[in-house]
């Protein structure tokens, strides 16, 4: 057939994606309604009566209602032995309602009693069986849902074509079915067949051989079957508890109950056992009676809910004790899988081994399902893996007791291992009988059987002590589970013991993306945001082998596109799009007859031989399958080969590898030496799943609730409305029969307004027009048909014979204006005004009879027109145009407005969205910015911050730069295809690829030898001269090599110290000169050498710095003085040395008495002495401080005149003269001295 798009209402077209419905153009006269036929090859209209309602009128109700009983046998008269020539047609049809998921509807029977087909459903779904041939599941989804669905089965030349179509018009089914070259129905059959085969719900519209509707209610072959539909819903107020589903069976409710409550309102639940605590053998026994055992053997359901972390242990046996042919069903745990053994029939053992683990110490409902041969595994309520038990015919299973937990006493072929279970178990059932291991304190339940043998088996999940056992947490405290143990760990660590170092604990990762602990680093992953042209590519950090399972989340409304494609050493596989349903392609393409185009998160996981589309499973045939391990190349997202999917993904892995991430290079963080998928190639991605509000403010929807489907929206409309913006007032009147009158909306609903002579709810009752006596003058008076006809008495005439019967004209013959004239026959005739007719214009012409108003109630006008009243919302004389609330601020000047009913709808300009385009287009949301650009919303749209070296208005041109055209230094891009580089120090050219020579212009002076480096150059330079360039001469004098106080001159790289007067010499004045080795230095005295000089102890009568000197004061032999002290005496002699070097002996006088002057030679006068006691007193005390205050000084001075007795420093005398104690002579200064 293909696809068939059911669209909303207010939607039509092959993909829903245009506004109305079939029927809008579309005008039946009524009562009759337009009914559109939308199927695969197109749309066609015809106008009938609505389902339930046939004759010309449609005023005849075919609808009726069954129950548990009712039951239509209908036998063909042609059908039978020798009355028929060839082969005979067959057709039935009917329209069927119900909300029973599992029905009998009708099946047909030759002659002999054999059933040749059989209508139904199963599970909602609807069944078709021909000749014994079941075909399940004809329409992909249930049709239990309490509205109408029209079904035809008809008899064709070869085959058998079933259709079936919506109470909307949409035909759902139309397929040809095989059948056998005899298939004369004799017997039809609807309703009732069996004991558990009926139909409760309503038929209508029941047609045999194309013949007209039969009201089986009335008919002699039906039983029970009531007249009429009427259903009220029974799950309106729900009883059923802890997250009970309400099934509506249409005449009343029952509850399902998610384990471990039960029926009959999952208000109670057994309580768990536990098996195996502190290791100890469990063992529990039920013995089974045979009645209940009867009830087992050809459909057996065992259910368990059962918790453990051990991968090995026997759990359910049911079956008889016995020898290698007993009949059993055992369940147990291999290695961690659920595996079931059965036995029915013969020696070999069936075995069914589960896909999934679930030893993970969490609760798991197990269920195990055997009909017949076949046998089925469900694990939490999802199918895992069925099989056939290998028999000839079905054999019955003898369940003659169940076992939990032991294998003791049990066939050998019942379990592979047969290691006893440790965990705990609840909710034990076989055919929803219970098995009850501790007596529930309040409330009764069905059982299977009693307990035989219980050992060792707790009530209520027990654990183990698994702390104490040893030290679990490395760095955290442990706390027990069920049987196991948690760690809760220290800052900073992780890991099922605490072990691991949590690299993540700061969030390293930017712009709050998820930090994943790899090895030891972290990868930063986040969800990406995919575009049609977006391209994404990885590869391996090295080669490495690893598991095929690929993982990932996906949330898109893309109907068609790439995802991925997965190359590797084995073969390439590709996962993508097609019609919203994920497709597997190897060698060929492998659709998966799963829609994800819905804007949710779905998780796709890709295994050898499975594609898990949200835990449920779709297996895969060879040639698209891979091998258990791989060895991966690459993974390609986005535009490969042809358009990618448009939306997001997340949490994609690949075997064993860590989960990939989409961000930047400097972004990913640091995975160390984990191997892992690193990004090759990225464009026009986004970190992160982008999407805008749909709903709140910027809300589309004109009325009625929003609800935000990411990146999409649906308004769900109050009662009346519909439209994809609740912008179109549902025609209630649509679903109304207002047999003969007219619908009309409002506030409180539609309702019929009856035509004249009509009354009742739907204008269906006629009206006794005669009760209002209309027939006057006598006339007798008969109704029909919403009229009324009188049958006058001689002399009147008229409608109402209220008019004489004369062959002349006279005043007011003719009525509502008509005018008399003479017939040619020798009568009168009456000629009518405008909306009358009748021999005497005593009827008025009905011009509401064809319901000009559309949206309205029609009455006659006193013009003979017609007036509309029309219903709220709507104007013009037909009522078929809607108010305009339109104005020009309506859609705030950025878009259209358009009239809807009572309110406006806009449509939007570009980059305005929201009811009254209020809300700017993200425009970001379509990653507008290429090559990694930032993009940010404007009130003018968007603009792109783009990375270094792109350029344009979405970073589309690619700079120079990006060629790495400088060998050094920093690409400066000038504009997209022009550049210039900014070389580092020391190299030079428009590439930066030449090395500077700074010595090439010699910038070293005074004879500096140069050096280039990089950046600069260096200058050695010759001795005396410093600087960058050698440009400063060296001052050596600065460097102090000159000593003793001698003093510098400065030279050409030299130096030079001037030693006269120093008393040393050498280069630097450091060699001490022996003064003692000149005679004349010393002449009358004793020579001693010093460092820096001389010491010449004179002898006496002789003074000054070489002894050359008399002493003035001192007497010669002769007693011979040279002093010039007349009255006194010579002291303090002292040698002076004149300007040329002479020397000459100075002295000072003391005076004698009486006398004074420079040499004693003037007298002084003597006054007049006062008493020594007054003088001699005051002069003692003066004395006596000053005699100690001497007597410290002349210390002092003595060792100063010691120290430098005899010293020659040509400065000091120079300045001071000799001294007098010193008595030597003045050392001669040699005969040539440098000033």
């Amino acid at each position: 057939l293909g696809a068939l798009c059911i669209c909303h209402p207010g939607y039509q077209g092959t993909r829903c994606d245009q506004q109305g419905e079939p029927c809008d153009s579309v005008s039946c006269t009524p009562p009759l309604v337009c009914q559109p036929l939308v199927a695969v090859g197109g749309v066609r209209t015809t106008c009938k009566c609505p389902i339930g309602w046939t004759g010309p009128k449609c005023l005849e109700n075919t609808a009726v209602s069954f129950n548990e009983s009712s039951l239509f046998i209908h036998q063909s008269p042609s059908v039978m032995i020798g009355s028929s020539s060839g082969p005979l047609p067959y057709a039935i049809s009917f329209a069927m309602r119900t909300t029973v998921p599992t029905v009998h509807i009708a099946s047909g029977e030759n002659i002999f009693g054999q059933q040749l087909f059989s209508i139904g459903l199963n599970d909602g779904y609807i069944v078709v069986a021909i000749h014994g041939t079941t075909f399940n599941k004809l329409i992909p989804f249930n049709i239990n849902d309490g509205t109408w669905y029209s079904v035809r089965l008809e008899k064709t030349d070869q085959d058998v074509l079933i259709s079936v179509t919506n109470e909307a018009g949409y035909q759902l089914l139309l397929r040809s079915l095989p059948r056998m070259t005899s298939f004369d129905v004799f017997a039809t059959r609807v309703g009732k067949i069996g004991d558990s085969e009926h139909f409760v719900g309503c038929l209508a519209d029941f047609s045999l051989d194309n013949s007209n509707a039969i009201d089986l209610a009335m008919s002699s072959r039906g039983t029970g079957i009531i007249h009429g539909c009427k259903h009220t819903v029974q799950c309106s107020k729900n009883p059923c508890l802890n997250g009970g589903t309400c099934l509506d069976f249409w005449t009343h409710s029952t509850c399902v109950c998610p384990a471990p409550f039960l029926p009959p309102l999952c208000m109670n639940s057994l309580a768990p056992s536990t098996f195996g605590h502190l290791n100890k053998t469990s063992f529990a026994e039920i013995s089974i009676s045979p009645e209940m055992s009867q009830n087992l053997r050809f459909s057996t359901i065992i259910q368990v809910i059962l918790r453990s972390n051990q991968p090995n242990g026997t759990v359910v046996f049911l079956g008889e004790t016995g020898d290698e042919l007993a009949t059993f069903i055992s369940v147990s745990l291999v290695d961690g899988h659920v595996v079931v053994r059965s036995r029915a029939g013969g020696k070999s053992v069936h075995e069914l081994k589960s896909h999934r683990l679930v030893t993970d110490n969490k609760d798991h409902i197990i269920r195990v399902r055997r009909q017949r041969r076949h046998i089925k595994l469900e694990i939490d309520e999802i199918l895992d893996s069925e099989g056939t038990i290998q028999s000839r015919f079905d054999h019955p299973l003898f369940a003659e007791r169940l076992q939990l937990s032991s294998s003791r006493n049990v066939t050998e072929d019942a379990f592979t291992n047969k290691k006893a279970f440790k965990g705990s178990l609840q909710d034990i059932r076989v055919n929803e009988k219970s098995v009850v291991l501790h007596e529930p304190a309040s409330f009764s339940v069905e059982r299977l059987g009693n307990v035989a043998n219980l050992e060792n088996v707790l009530e209520g999940t027990i654990s183990d002590d698994v702390c104490s056992m040893s030290e679990q947490c490395v760095h955290g405290s442990c706390f027990n589970t069920f049987n196991d143990f948690e760690c809760r760990c220290e800052k900073g660590y992780f890991g099922r013991r605490c072990e691991r170092k949590d690299h993540c604990l700061d969030s390293p990762c930017p712009n709050g993306g998820e930090c994943e602990n790899v090895g030891e680093g972290f990868l930063c992953t986040s969800p990406v945001t995919i575009k049609t042209v977006s391209v994404v590519t990885f590869k391996m950090s090295e080669p490495v082998e690893t598991g095929s399972v690929v993982k990932l989340s996906i949330r898109t409304h893309s109907e068609d596109g790439h995802i991925l494609t997965l190359e590797s050493e084995e073969k390439p596989i590709t996962l993508s799009l097609e019609n919203g349903q994920p497709v597997v392609t190897g060698v060929v393409p492998v659709p998966i007859r799963k829609t994800i185009a819905d804007g949710l998160w779905h998780t796709l996981e890709l295994n050898e031989n499975v594609l898990y589309v949200d835990s449920a499973s779709y297996g895969l045939p060879e040639m698209v399958q891979l091998p258990s391990r791989i060895h991966p190349v690459s993974l390609q997202f986005g535009a490969v080969d042809g358009a990618s999917f448009d939306g997001c993904l997340k949490n994609i892995t690949v075997g064993d590898l860590p989960r990939l991430s989409f961000y930047k290079e400097d972004e990913v963080g640091q995975p160390g030496n984990v191997t892992h998928w690193m990004i090759d190639k990225r464009l026009k991605i986004a970190t992160g799943c982008l999407s805008s509000q749909q709903c709140g403010d910027a809300s589309p929807c004109i009325r009625g609730e929003c609800h935000d489907l990411w990146n999409a929206y649906a308004c769900e409309c109050p009662h009346g409305f519909e439209g994809a913006h609740c912008e179109v007032k549902r025609d209630e009147c649509s679903k109304i029969e207002c047999g003969r009158g007219q619908c009309v909306g409002g506030v409180e609903g539609p309702r019929c307004r009856c035509d004249s002579g009509f009354t009742g709810e739907a204008c269906d009752a006629e009206m006794d027009l005669c009760s209002l006596i209309p027939c006057k003058n006598g006339g007798l008076c008969s109704s029909s048909d919403g009229n009324y006809t009188c049958e006058c008495k001689p002399g009147w005439t008229g409608k109402s014979c209220d008019i004489r019967d004369q062959p002349v004209c006279y005043d007011g013959v003719c009525k509502n204006g008509g005018t008399c004239e003479p017939d040619v026959a020798g009568g009168i005739k009456c000629v009518c005004k405008a909306g009358f007719f009748g021999r005497f214009c005593e009827e008025r012409v009905n011009p509401c009879e064809k319901r000009p108003c559309d949206h309205g109630y029609c009455k006659p006008s006193a013009s003979g027109d017609f007036e509309c009243e029309c219903e709220e919302g709507y104007t013009g004389k037909t009522c078929s145009e809607l108010s305009d609330m339109c104005t020009s601020t309506s859609c705030n000047g950025r878009g259209r407005c358009t009239p809807v009913w009572n309110a406006t709808m806009c449509t939007c300009d570009k980059r305005w969205r929201g009811a009254a385009c209020t809300h700017l287009v993200d425009e970001c949301l379509f990653i507008p910015c290429e090559n990694d650009g930032i993009c940010e919303t404007t009130e003018q749209g968007f603009k792109c911050h783009c990375k270094k070296y792109y350029l344009g208005d979405r970073c589309e041109l690619q700079g120079t730069c990006l060629t790495h055209p400088c060998e050094r230094g920093e690409c400066v891009q000038l504009s997209y295809d022009s550049h210039s580089c900014s070389c580092p120090k020391g190299y030079e050219g428009t590439r930066c690829e030449t090395r500077i020579d700074y010595c090439k212009r010699n910038p070293c002076l005074n004879g500096g030898s140069c050096e280039s480096l990089f950046g600069e150059h260096k200058c050695h330079c010759i001795s005396g001269f410093t600087g960058t360039n050698c440009e400063t001469d060296i001052d050596e004098c600065l460097l102090g090599f000159c000593a003793n106080g001698a003093k510098c001159r400065d030279r050409i790289a030299d130096y030079e110290c001037i030693c006269d007067g120093t008393g040393f010499s050498g280069k630097n004045c450091t060699d001490d000169i022996n003064e003692c080795s000149v005679a004349s230095n010393c002449v009358n005295g004793q020579c001693t050498n010093t460092r820096g000089g001389y010491r010449c102890d004179c002898e006496k009568g002789f003074i000054g710095s070489r002894c050359t000197v008399r002493d003035p004061c001192r007497p010669d032999s002769f007693n011979r003085t040279t002093h010039t002290c007349v009255h006194g005496v010579c002291i303090n002699p002292v040698v002076k040395i004149d300007s040329a070097g002479r020397e000459t002996a100075m002295h000072e006088c003391k005076c004698s008495r009486g006398y004074t002057g420079p040499q004693c030679t003037t007298q002084v006068s003597e006054r007049k002495v006062l008493g020594v006691s007054y003088i001699l007193g005051p002069m003692a005390a003066v004395l006596a401080v000053l005699t100690i205050l001497g007597c410290v000084l002349l210390a002092f001075v003595f060792r100063g005149k010691r120290a430098l007795h005899g010293h020659y420093s040509p400065s000091h005398q120079e300045r001071n003269g000799a001294r007098v104690q010193m008595n030597s002579m003045v050392k001669l200064p040699p005969e040539e001295r440098l000033i």
